[in-house]
C-alpha cells in the first residue's frame, strides 16, 4: 500500500492507523503547492477529486478519505482493534465521533489557514472551540474517546488538533483534550509518524 501524504496535513491520522495496525506502506510526502508526485504525475491523475489522504493498494485501486482509509486498514487487521465490533454501541460512538470531528472541527479550521478576513477567521476560532466543548466533555472523565481503548478516532482528532496551536486556538480551557494530546504523543505510532513527516526531530542514538 503506498499512502499519499503532506507534512501536517490531514492525512497524519491514516499513517498513525497503519502503523498502529503494523501495515507495511510506502509513504509518500506531496508538495500541496503543486500537487505533483514523486514519479512527475499530478495528484488528479490519480483521483479527480484532487487532494488526500489518498491510498493506492496493491492491486491499483485507489481509495480516498482518510476516515474510509483508516477504517478499511481496521477492517482488514480486527484483531487489532482499531475499529469496534461491527453492530455494537461503541461503533456507533466511534462512528458518531469520526463524523463529528470531520464535520463540525476538521471543516471549521479551513478559513484559519486560507486568504479569509478577521472576521471569519474569529468566527472559524468560536466554531472550533464550541465543537471541542463537547469532545472535552468526553474526555474530562475518559482517557478515550470510544470504550476504554484507542480506536482511529482518536488518531483523528490528535490529527485536527495539532493544528490548534499553528491556528490560535488556546487549549487551555481544554484540559481533557490537552491530557488526550499528551496520552497520544507517548505512542510509538504516533511518534514514528510526527517523525516521517518531518514534525519531530528523531532523538539520537
Amino acid at each position: 500500500m503506498k499512502l499519499y501524504t503532506a507534512a501536517g496535513a490531514c492525512c497524519l491520522h491514516v499513517q498513525i492507523v497503519a502503523r498502529e495496525a503494523g501495515v507495511p506502506f510506502e509513504l509518500e510526502l506531496i508538495d500541496l503547492s503543486n500537487k505533483l508526485l514523486a514519479d512527475g504525475r499530478h495528484l488528479g491523475d490519480l483521483t479527480p477529486k484532487g487532494y488526500i489522504p489518498l491510498a493506492e493498494l496493491p492491486s491499483g485501486e485507489v481509495i480516498t478519505e482518510g476516515v474510509v482509509i483508516s477504517q478499511w486498514i481496521a477492517e482488514q487487521n480486527p484483531e487489532v482493534e482499531l475499529m469496534p465490533a461491527v453492530g455494537s454501541l461503541h461503533r456507533l460512538r466511534a462512528l458518531e465521533w469520526a463524523h463529528f470531528i470531520g464535520t463540525e472541527i476538521h471543516t471549521a479550521f479551513g478559513p484559519l489557514f486560507g486568504p479569509s478576513s478577521d472576521d471569519a477567521k474569529r468566527a472559524a476560532i468560536d466554531a472550533v472551540a464550541t465543537s471541542l466543548g463537547a469532545v472535552e466533555h468526553r474526555l474530562a472523565a475518559h482517557v478515550w474517546l470510544v470504550g476504554d481503548r484507542f480506536t482511529l478516532v482518536d488518531a483523528y482528532l490528535f490529527n485536527v488538533m495539532t493544528w490548534a496551536k499553528p491556528a490560535g486556538i488556546d487549549l487551555a480551557p481544554f484540559p481533557g483534550i490537552d491530557a488526550h494530546m499528551a496520552r497520544m504523543r507517548t505512542r510509538r505510532s504516533v511518534e514514528a509518524a510526527l517523525i516521517a513527516e518531518g514534525l519531530l526531530k528523531r532523538a539520537a542514538a
